[in-house]
């Protein structure tokens, strides 16, 4: 299956490292929504800047997003 962008879905790509666009789509949020969850410290990406560079180049692991998926509440129907 693929995404409105013409690309398959992270978890059946071999992507390691997703952006933050990337995780958005993945979760089908905003980006904003996606720094909201870093923020609260619910997904935590690796950042892939040079020490010391004043900006950050962050990135989610694979692993980290499927966690993140596994850890959200089930909801039933009633």
């Amino acid at each position: 299956m693929t995404a409105k962008n013409g690309r398959q879905p992270a978890t059946e790509r071999k992507t390691l490292l997703l952006t933050i666009p990337e995780t958005a789509e993945e979760l089908r949020v905003h980006r904003d929504t996606v720094y909201t969850y870093i923020a609260d410290g619910l997904l935590n990406p690796v950042d892939l800047a040079r020490p010391g560079s004043k900006v950050t180049c962050l990135r989610v692991p694979l692993d980290e997003l499927k966690a993140f998926i596994a850890s959200r509440p089930r909801v039933h129907a009633p």
